[in-house]
């Protein structure tokens, strides 16, 4: 089981390093003066978006400091599978780009030069003429794909029976 951690002497310290009053953080974290005491002294543990606004506005990482609360087996656990972990990703990553190699070799045309796949065409859509509350299947042909969407030149916006005057 892990430890529990205490955050009431990192927030105490904390707080009076820069000099701020429990009422002024409280108020950073929409909470009573009340409460964030019952944070300093133990009788109430923060919630992770509590942790989350004073680990910035004290400007202090949280992972290192859970880290460094462990005891001193677990951290060295923990360092054990963190170097295993990127061997494996290391190993990993060699195996891919020896693969890659391998395959870009059988695909060279027998000179040692590459074979290369013409580049892919691109389709070059008309623009959609769309009158502004006259179409009414003008949703569902937008919906149905990306279109570019052209204005009608000096048509009005809105309902044109409404514009007419304007």
């Amino acid at each position: 089981m892990y430890p529990t951690i205490f955050w009431g002497d990192l927030f105490r310290s904390l707080r009076t390093s820069r000099a701020l009053l429990q009422k002024e953080l409280a108020t950073i974290l929409h909470t009573s003066r009340q409460s964030y005491s019952n944070l300093e002294t133990g009788r109430a543990h923060p919630r992770p978006e509590q942790l989350a606004v004073l680990s910035y506005v004290f400007d202090i990482n949280l992972t290192e400091y859970i880290y460094k609360s462990l005891p001193t087996e677990l951290q060295t656990e923990l360092r054990r599978f963190r170097s295993e972990q990127r061997r494996r990703m290391q190993t990993e990553k060699a195996g891919k780009q020896a693969k890659k190699g391998q395959a870009e070799a059988e695909a060279g045309s027998g000179d040692g030069t590459l074979q290369t796949l013409p580049p892919k065409k691109r389709s070059r859509k008309t623009p959609t003429l769309i009158r502004p509350n006259t179409d009414l299947d003008a949703l569902d042909f937008l919906l149905s794909e990306p279109h570019e969407i052209v204005a009608e030149p000096g048509a009005p916006y809105g309902n044109p029976e409404e514009t007419k005057g304007l």
